[in-house]
């Protein structure tokens, strides 16, 4: 059996090589996968620039860690994000600034974190 893709019209006679709606080249219908069909055709999230990345680590690490607190923070689990470990590491000095905080100690996986004390406003 024969399938055609773009239109899904089945064909019982699996020597024709073309649709005879549209002209579409015939998939066998047993190895169709409508699913993988779908997501093909699904429209991909645009790559995030730097900044973007910068602005998601910083926004989660003021979220995770209050005034004075350290914390380990391992970078797999910011793949919720949409976040890469490559990108988190690339980026996480950046991030810790943005959000007042410092880096005590990284690897390509992890860092201890720390944020700096609130500080006071004197008038």
């Amino acid at each position: 059996m024969k399938r055609c893709p773009t239109c899904s019209r089945l064909y019982d006679d699996d020597t024709l090589k073309f649709c005879l709606d549209d002209g579409t080249q015939l998939a066998d219908a047993r190895r169709y996968d409508a699913e993988a069909e779908t997501l093909r055709n699904v429209p991909k999230q645009p790559e995030m620039s730097s900044q973007d990345i910068i602005m998601e680590i910083a926004d989660h690490l003021r979220s995770t860690l209050g005034p004075g607190d350290h914390r380990l923070i391992r970078f797999e689990t910011l793949s919720g994000l949409g976040l890469t470990t490559a990108q988190v590491s690339e980026h996480l000095e950046a991030a810790a600034e943005k959000a007042d905080c410092e880096v005590l100690d990284k690897t390509d996986t992890r860092a201890i974190v720390q944020r700096n004390p609130a500080r006071l406003v004197r008038s």
